[in-house]
């Protein structure tokens, strides 16, 4: 089970640091036009852990936590789409990309549309002229 008697999701944590440092550790390493089908399969893998811990942090309304699963495997997508040679696989997998970072935007967008809630409305108000006096 994912969920101990804490509420921490260590396992889907684990196994989502796993996939994340996995999709770098292939990006880094990556100087071929094409990638192998041992690298694909590990691709494949890491993105579909990241969709579970996706389903997980929804599930648990962990907004932060989904947004980055999403963004991530976005990432992974997009890597696999500009490696594989049929056009119909790169299509569906830089679509597939591009449904995974809307979804991680969108999600962000609601954090902090929460999070400024959370303020009162004189705080918000501080933050927002101190961010306008930064910028002059």
């Amino acid at each position: 089970m994912f969920i101990c008697k804490h509420g921490i999701i260590q396992d889907v944590v684990l196994c989502f640091r796993g996939a994340v440092e996995s999709i770098r550790a292939i990006a880094d390493a990556t100087t071929a036009e094409t990638f192998s089908t041992e690298v694909v399969q590990r691709l494949m893998a890491a993105c579909d852990t990241l969709r579970v811990s996706a389903a997980v942090f929804t599930k648990m309304n962990c907004g932060q936590q989904t947004a980055e699963a999403h963004r991530d495997c976005a990432f992974g997508l997009r890597l696999l789409g500009s490696k594989v040679t049929d056009i119909e696989e790169k299509h569906r997998y830089l679509l597939d990309g591009l449904s995974h970072m809307q979804l991680a935007v969108a999600l962000q967008e609601h954090v902090v549309l929460r999070d400024q809630r959370l303020f009162a409305p004189q705080e918000v108000n501080k933050v927002c002229s101190f961010r306008i006096q930064l910028s002059r």
